[in-house]
């Protein structure tokens, strides 16, 4: 049986959203706070992530990249794009998605 993408995100994220549950002090908490309780990601913010870190791997001037990698780009600081390294930009999107300047990932 083939499953399409978008039933396999949506397995992914049911999956998810039961791991959070198994806190018994978050249990009664809405999904979104689960997740910023236990610092972690959507699915979709976690797609977003890997598309710009593959971006920021590769260097964007000589490729073509979707709409949703250009708008995610096109929001970053620039203290982002000229990190020295992946995990310096892996640091850096995870300070601007901390941050309620931006809201990198919303609306993709």
């Amino acid at each position: 049986m083939v499953t399409s993408l978008c039933e396999r995100q949506g397995i992914i994220e049911r999956i998810q959203h039961r791991f959070t549950r198994m806190f018994p002090e978050l249990r009664k908490l809405p999904y979104l706070r689960r997740l910023e309780c236990l610092k972690l990601w959507t699915l979709e913010e976690r797609r977003a992530r890997a598309d710009l870190i593959e971006v920021f791997k590769s260097n964007l001037r000589h490729h073509f990249f979707s709409e949703r990698v250009i708008n995610n780009c096109n929001n970053l600081d620039n203290k982002t794009v000229t990190s020295g390294s992946i995990n310096i930009f892996k640091g850096n999107l995870e300070r601007l998605r901390q941050s309620i300047e931006i809201d990198l990932f919303v609306g993709n």
